[in-house]
């Protein structure tokens, strides 16, 4: 999903996808509260919504509605189709597909169970810092077009901002339980010739946080989460050395993004040239180490 190419069939898994949950309530009102779950996937569904919202109120009296629920999604382009409502995006997928529906819904209301028994009292924090070389804009020449007025507010094509917010329990030392970070990067690492069940650079961030870094941490608690979500990535790229065509080597027409004319032969080439699997680590790990870091800079209760 994400390419929209039928050819484009999976046949192993890269990194797994997961869902990723939070609740944030009012501590003299807890029935106030927001559910968010992040997950890997190429977007967010109404569908999986609405059946999540039909679950949780089963099971719990009505205390989550589809005015207090919310799914986000990474936007990897290397998850599975099929679990949408709407006519279109069925067509490259040839239908809906039950079975990866059902393992979606089924993740997220895991997910969404553990958060519910884990809610507790906890004290956020945020904080924002600049991360630079994790992408460029991928329509450079359209933004050119922008009136220099308004272009001159900005010190950069595309934001470059990451904004971090931090859960750390309130009592017994505020030990870190989770963070969930913005920043604007398409999951397009692993190209369309990809076909291996991905949750690409942001898919690999969260990895790096929750299984290589967190554990080494002691004022973090066992079961940290970190989730990476989607930010205002629309004209965003991880693909930062730019568009080059496959048949010749030479650069895409910067205006059509093209090859002679031809879409298919331009493809975008990251930090390590055409490796999928070495781009999603860089990208990843350079989101993954700008979180890390986020509590040198000024938190904001």
């Amino acid at each position: 999903m994400g390419y929209a190419m039928p050819e484009q069939t999976a046949h192993g898994i890269h990194i797994r996808l997961y869902a990723r949950a939070f609740i944030f309530a009012e501590a003299g009102n807890p029935t106030k509260r927001f559910l968010l779950v992040n997950i890997d996937a190429a977007m967010p569904s109404q569908l999986l919504t609405r059946k999540l919202v039909q679950k949780l109120q089963a099971e719990f009296n009505g205390l989550y509605r589809s005015d207090n629920v919310a799914i986000s999604a990474t936007h990897t382009h290397a998850s599975p189709a099929g679990y949408l409502e709407h006519l279109l995006y069925h067509v490259t997928s040839l239908g809906f597909v039950k079975q990866s529906f059902d393992a979606m819904l089924d993740g997220i209301l895991e997910a969404s169970h553990a958060a519910h028994a884990d809610l507790r009292p906890a004290a956020l924090s945020w904080s924002e810092g600049e991360l630079l070389g994790a992408n460029i804009n991928r329509s450079p020449t359209a933004y050119m077009a922008n009136p220099e007025a308004e272009r001159a507010q900005y010190k950069h094509d595309t934001d470059k901002d990451m904004t971090l917010l931090k859960i750390r329990a309130a009592e017994g030392g505020q030990r870190g339980r989770g963070l969930l970070s913005w920043f604007p990067v398409h999951c397009t690492s692993m190209n369309n010739t990809n076909t291996l069940l991905s949750g690409d650079n942001k898919g690999a961030a969260e990895q790096f946080v929750e299984k290589l870094w967190a554990p080494k941490q002691q004022m973090l608690e066992p079961r940290f989460v970190a989730a990476f979500v989607q930010s205002n990535m629309a004209d965003t790229t991880p693909n930062i050395q730019g568009t080059f065509c496959s048949n010749t080597g030479l650069p895409c027409d910067a205006n059509t993004s093209t090859c002679n004319g031809n879409n298919q032969y331009c493809v975008g080439e990251g930090p390590a040239g055409h490796d999928d699997l070495e781009n999603t680590r860089i990208i990843g790990q350079m989101q993954a180490d700008k979180a890390q870091v986020g509590v040198q800079i000024q938190d904001r209760a």
